[in-house]
């Protein structure tokens, strides 16, 4: 809350305390003078997260602890198809051990074995429901901090959303699964999360940026990244989405200094679309430029700043 006198902050993680366990947000509210007169803080009940939290480790020890006990006892007793058909559940454990949660075991039969595995599938699903349900709890809770970030610039609101919007929609122009077009719209709404640690002043300054300003700046990529982990680590999708998005094909972006095909395709598909809506955006330091003007700009920029393949897709969609 202290830090909330300098600029927006927010917890990383669910606190525990004697009120019980919740995640909090912060924000200072100021004065016409841009004095801090008062602190806005957002409590939001986190007891589920930390309860699922918990079902996913005591189911994850259960499920693993009863597979490998089982099938090492069901292997003296069987001999050859009934091994195999062991192994195949010794290997799901493996599988569940290292968080491959959509794994599925398939054995055939009416035995004691095919009944295991139906087992072992269905607590696996109950294991992914449970996560699922995490991360759509934490992604409700970062998309309320983003909302609250983007309601005290207006010139930024609505920005995080349209950029997932573009993001998904190029993502299915380029032929990506469904799946991976969703996540690039979460990691679209998600890609400047980084910025509840930037000082209020810097992100809406109207004139240029003094070098220890840009400094800051060019943290938020990585304030980000690490701010989602706890939850979107599994998601190769999102976290390089959030940490890339500022990176240039020609090398000459940040954090990284990332270079064409070291760059992940799903950040280079949110840097299209942040800087387009960014561009037809008013901001704080200039006018929104038209429609004609960005695509040109876009199109100027394709080989340098943008991925060729990537503008490509971005015309036809946004034509």
């Amino acid at each position: 809350m202290m830090e909330a006198l300098k600029g927006p902050s927010a917890d990383t993680r669910p606190m525990a305390d004697e009120w019980g366990v919740t995640l909090s947000g912060y924000a200072p509210v100021r004065d016409k003078n841009g004095k801090v007169v008062a602190v806005l803080g957002v409590d939001m009940d986190a007891r589920d997260v930390a309860a699922v939290r918990r079902e996913i480790i005591q189911l994850s020890l259960t499920i693993a602890g009863a597979g490998v006990l089982v099938s090492f006892f069901l292997g003296f007793a069987l001999a050859g198809q009934a091994a195999n058909r062991i192994q195949k559940v010794v290997a799901g454990t493996r599988h569940l051990a290292r968080d491959e949660l959509e794994y599925r075991v398939e054995v055939e039969g009416h035995d004691e074995i095919s009944e295991l595995a139906e087992s072992f599938n269905l607590m696996a699903k109950t294991l992914l429901e449970s996560r699922k349900r995490l991360e759509d709890y934490f992604f409700r809770v970062v998309q309320s901090l983003v909302r609250i970030m983007e309601a005290k610039d207006h010139y930024t609101r609505g920005h995080s959303e349209r950029v997932g919007h573009y993001a998904n929609l190029i993502a299915l122009k380029m032929g990506l699964s469904e799946r991976d077009a969703n996540l690039l719209k979460i990691a679209g709404e998600l890609h400047d999360i980084g910025k509840m640690a930037v000082q209020e002043h810097i992100l809406n300054k109207p004139g240029s940026l003094t070098p220890e300003e840009w400094e800051q700046i060019r943290k938020h990529p990585i304030i980000g990244g690490e701010s989602v982990k706890p939850v979107f680590y599994r998601d190769e999708i999102i976290m390089l989405s959030i940490r890339q998005h500022h990176e240039r094909y020609d090398g000459g972006g940040y954090p990284d200094k990332l270079k064409g095909e070291e760059i992940s395709l799903y950040a280079q598909i949110v840097a299209v679309a942040d800087a387009y809506d960014a561009m037809t955006s008013d901001r704080a330091y200039r006018k929104a430029l038209g429609k004609a003007a960005a695509i040109a700009e876009i199109k100027k920029h394709s080989g340098g700043q943008f991925a060729p393949d990537v503008v490509q897709a971005f015309l036809e969609v946004i034509e």
